[in-house]
């Protein structure tokens, strides 16, 4: 639950990809840790995303990818935490 407060508290900020990788990184790593239900609500902050930047082609394609390179830190987190969180922050 802190993961997603803290990943609630991140997307009030103004749209940029970095916000978005921070965010859903948060998200993945909660759920995947803590509290699956969690993934649920990385659908919520995909359509938050979506309706502050526009939807045009070149935008979400670099969303598309700020999305997978999140998912990316995720699962690196599961597999080796100490040096992923070293990296990340």
């Amino acid at each position: 639950m802190y993961g997603i407060t803290l990943a609630h508290a991140i997307s009030l900020g103004p749209p940029s990809q970095g916000r978005t990788i921070k965010v859903f990184s948060l998200v993945g790593i909660t759920a995947i840790l803590s509290w699956p239900f969690a993934g649920a609500l990385a659908i919520v902050f995909l359509f938050h995303d979506f309706a502050q930047i526009g939807i045009n082609g070149y935008q979400f394609l670099q969303q598309v990818r700020a999305l997978l390179f999140a998912g990316a830190i995720s699962v690196t987190a599961l597999v080796n935490p100490p040096t992923t969180i070293l990296r990340v922050t």
